[in-house]
């Protein structure tokens, strides 16, 4: 692609090249294989640990030697989601780009402008792009979306700056300041299983909009898992229901778009009018982005194996209770403060497998949210772990890197900034629990609807930051 007409255009053809590169979470080795080698071409020293963390310096421009450096820092994972029907070897094969207009997108999958868009602007930077700037550190993290592990295994003693610009946002008219904690849960239901009687339905619920667990959850988008596993228990309120399977979503931190279900029934008729009743009551209450919800109940060969119909119900019981959405909201600055995702069922010989992803602003809350989950698992027979939990950042009065960088993007667009705090979960909370006296802002072009395949960046934005960070850089904060 020609990006030679944009300010970011150096920034953009990295972009470019990143997305050719397979990098889902978990599997960043080529990433930062990419990463440092680009460094290499530049000479910028730089480390790699074992996590695949890749942190990197830019000596500062003659004269600026003496002033504080600053931290720049993204994660190199991204979310792999792709339309139904779109065959993607994730390991294997990077992104398609195509262009919109002035819009960035995959073809048919995520696009991975969280976080390639950082990425992109570090090694635009290592590339000498900047012409004047103190000394820039660059942080390059793995793992950030599914729990944030790269930025915990890092060793933070490397880090000299006094600034932390973090590049994993996707609002370009806000600077953001505090971030939620979150803790991700592990639920398993043991069940042991009996042979397949009656006749075999396959339920699919699919087409919601699904979207960002955090940054998307206050928009009242539908989850599949939790509404059709309602739907599972208005069918077996009019016949005999036995479940033989329960699959849907595949990140914890996305919310799930579809879901789908194998029973056993031995009154097809009623099971298929009791379901479809439930999804008209379902269509009713849905957002315009949920729009295009369908809903499939078909005939299906029978599988060797169901649960029972007393396990079956508990099981469609206690998803359909687990907590979804927002829990409480913060009235005073008007944001999410505390919410639940249920992001992955999946079944195997022993049971289902649930994945959650808890979030809060205030540990207290999340520590309420986690002990409701805990007595809920008591009450249906779970077992619960909770693989990994991150701290909140709080909000920081009187930043001045926050005030530098609103006054460089004001002056070179005339638009003042909103300044504010995400319910997502970034990775400043642990940097800022490493390094306390961190002064921390996080910050990124527009790129909606990030975690589905509608994911899109726009090219003018990139512009924008691109040209606010060189001022921003230009000038001693």
């Amino acid at each position: 692609m020609d990006f030679s007409a944009h300010p970011a255009a150096r920034m953009l053809s990295y972009f470019e090249a990143l997305s050719r590169v397979p990098r889902p979470s978990g599997h960043e080795e080529k990433a930062a294989d990419f990463i440092t080698s680009e460094l290499e071409k530049h000479g910028v020293a730089y480390t790699r640990d074992g996590a695949d963390n890749v942190f990197a310096v830019l000596p500062a421009t003659p004269g600026r030697e003496d002033e504080d450096a600053v931290l720049l820092q993204g994660h190199m994972d991204m979310v792999c989601e792709a339309d139904d029907g779109v065959e993607w070897k994730v390991l294997e094969e990077g992104v398609s780009l195509r262009l919109d207009g002035d819009w960035l997108k995959g073809t048919g999958t995520t696009l991975g402008g969280d976080d390639g868009f950082a990425v992109a602007v570090m090694l635009a930077a290592a590339s000498g792009a900047i012409p004047s700037h103190p000394r820039l550190e660059m942080l390059f993290t793995t793992d950030e979306e599914v729990g944030l592990g790269g930025a915990q295994a890092f060793d933070c003693a490397q880090v000299k700056a006094k600034y932390l610009v973090n590049l994993d946002s996707e609002d370009e008219g806000e600077i953001l300041v505090s971030c939620a904690g979150g803790a991700h849960i592990d639920l398993t239901e043991r069940f042991s299983r009996m042979d397949f009687d009656g006749a075999a339905l396959k339920l699919t619920l699919s087409g919601l909009a699904g979207g960002h667990s955090g940054a998307d959850i206050h928009l009242g988008r539908k989850n599949a898992v939790t509404e059709l596993a309602s739907v599972l228990v208005k069918t077996a309120d009019a016949t005999r229901l036995n479940l033989a399977s329960f699959t849907g979503g595949s990140k914890d931190n996305a919310i799930p778009r579809s879901a789908s279900a194998v029973i056993a029934v031995t009154d097809v008729a009623a099971a298929g009018k009791a379901a479809a009743d439930a999804v008209e009551a379902l269509r009713a209450v849905l957002t315009p982005a949920d729009a295009g919800m369908t809903f499939l109940i078909e005939r299906v060969p029978a599988p060797e194996k169901m649960f029972s119909r007393k396990d079956s119900r508990l099981l469609c019981d206690f998803l359909s209770l687990l907590p979804y959405g927002v829990l409480e909201k913060n009235e005073e600055i008007d944001t999410v403060e505390t919410s639940c995702n249920v992001g992955i069922v999946t079944t195997g010989e022993e049971g289902v497998e649930i994945a959650l992803l808890a979030r809060s602003a205030a540990k207290k809350k999340l520590d309420n949210l986690l002990y409701v989950i805990e007595m809920l698992c008591i009450s249906y027979g779970a077992e619960m772990e909770v693989r990994s939990r991150y701290p909140a950042w709080d909000y920081l009065p009187g930043s001045r890197l926050c005030a530098a960088y609103a006054a460089a993007y004001e002056e070179l667009h005339g638009k003042k900034l909103k300044v504010c705090g995400i319910h997502a979960g970034l990775e400043c909370g642990i940097f800022k629990e490493k390094l306390p006296d961190l002064d921390i802002i996080s910050l990124g072009a527009d790129i909606p609807d990030v975690h589905t395949p509608r994911e899109r960046m726009s090219l003018s934005s990139c512009d924008r930051i691109w040209q606010a960070l060189t001022l921003l850089f230009s000038r001693k904060i």
